[in-house]
């Protein structure tokens, strides 16, 4: 799901559309694994984020 449509304010287009189907494409190449690129951010005590801290942070205007 792209940030936009998590963060619940109604702003969003097509363009969330190609965003959730280029996750769908990344997980599909990467045996849906994808965690990787997501864990590139910690959460400043060396321990990596969960995945309710990343759709924030994205939904906040962050980008994998």
């Amino acid at each position: 799901m792209a940030p936009e449509v998590f963060a619940g304010n109604g702003r969003y287009d097509e363009k969330c559309d190609v965003y959730s189907f280029a996750m769908l494409l990344l997980e599909i190449h990467n045996n849906g694994d994808i965690s990787k690129y997501f864990h590139t951010r910690n959460s400043g005590h060396g321990k990596k984020k969960t995945s309710g801290q990343i759709l924030h942070d994205a939904a906040n205007g962050w980008r994998p």
